[in-house]
């Protein structure tokens, strides 16, 4: 097993290289003295690409430090430079950190850590800890993100194999979360939630409408499937199930209060809309459902 004094060409070898795979380009040498091909082939390619295309810097103009361990702001620069300079995203941000401990973070990761959280890719949290050493959870956690909100997939869909779930997808433009037990399949997008399972027990949680502040909660025991559909410039969503029962909740996201909810038999379509003068729920028939 690796220690933590080896994350770093881990990273830079193995995290960076599933997201520039594909590019077709090609790395000019740049021999760093501390990392000879003759100890590192598997990462000399990915070290000299990352510096080619500014991702990474030597520590000093000669060395890389490849032993040296990764921390979370360190991470996150390489993944804020990738975004700049291969994928060409716009990068700017506006405002600061509100985190207690920003002035741990040094000038060169301020702006990709404040980024990193507008985008979604960290959570918006009391602290950064921006010294804290990388685990590979962590990493495939905010490349996960990074994929979903700053490359903006249309949808990101994953089985699940565990027996009891609870994830969410965090971003700029995007809020759901999932609990419960018996659920195969989770489709995230930026429109939609989707669950797919044998005798669920769920709760799914989406942001309706940044206007209102307003999200909803539908939750139930026995589906095989759920879903909601999300118009954010209307604030209304559809919640759609099939095989039993379910409620749902409409709650105010930052007063944490629940704003009104309601219970409804199997196979029903609910409409909610949050822009209207009082938040409404109201049953459909399916067959008025735009499709």
């Amino acid at each position: 097993m690796k220690n933590s004094n080896s994350l770093r060409k881990l990273a830079a070898g193995l995290a960076l290289v599933m997201l520039l795979s594909g590019l077709g380009l090609t790395a000019s040498a740049h021999n760093f003295t501390d990392v000879p091909y003759s100890s590192y082939a598997g990462y000399h390619d990915a070290i000299n690409y990352c510096y080619d295309n500014e991702i990474v810097q030597g520590v000093t103009a000669t060395t890389f430090g490849p032993e040296r361990p990764l921390t979370r702001a360190m991470f996150i620069t390489f993944l804020y430079r990738f975004a700049d300079n291969t994928r060409n995203y716009t990068v700017e941000v506006t405002g600061n950190l509100s985190c207690q401990d920003a002035g741990d973070i040094l000038s060169y990761a301020r702006v990709p850590m404040y980024w990193a959280v507008q985008n979604g890719v960290f959570s918006d949290d009391t602290y950064q800890y921006p010294w804290s050493t990388v685990l590979r959870k962590d990493a495939v956690l905010w490349l996960w993100r990074f994929g979903t909100n700053v490359e903006n997939s249309s949808a990101y869909t994953f089985t699940c194999n565990a027996a009891q779930w609870d994830v969410s997808l965090v971003g700029s433009q995007i809020s759901q979360t999932v609990r419960g037990e018996n659920i195969h399949q989770i489709t995230f997008s930026e429109d939609s939630l989707a669950l797919v399972g044998q005798d669920m027990t769920y709760e799914a949680n989406a942001m309706v409408s940044t206007v209102t502040d307003n999200s909803v909660t539908v939750s139930g025991t026995g589906e095989t499937a759920a879903g909601i559909r999300l118009d954010g410039t209307a604030g209304s969503a559809l919640v759609e199930t099939e095989t039993a029962g379910f409620s749902v909740e409409v709650r105010d996201f930052g007063a944490g209060a629940s704003v009104c909810s309601q219970q409804f038999a199997q196979d029903s379509q609910v409409q909610l809309n949050c822009h209207a003068p009082a938040v409404e729920l109201q049953e459909v028939n399916p067959e008025e459902v735009p499709q």
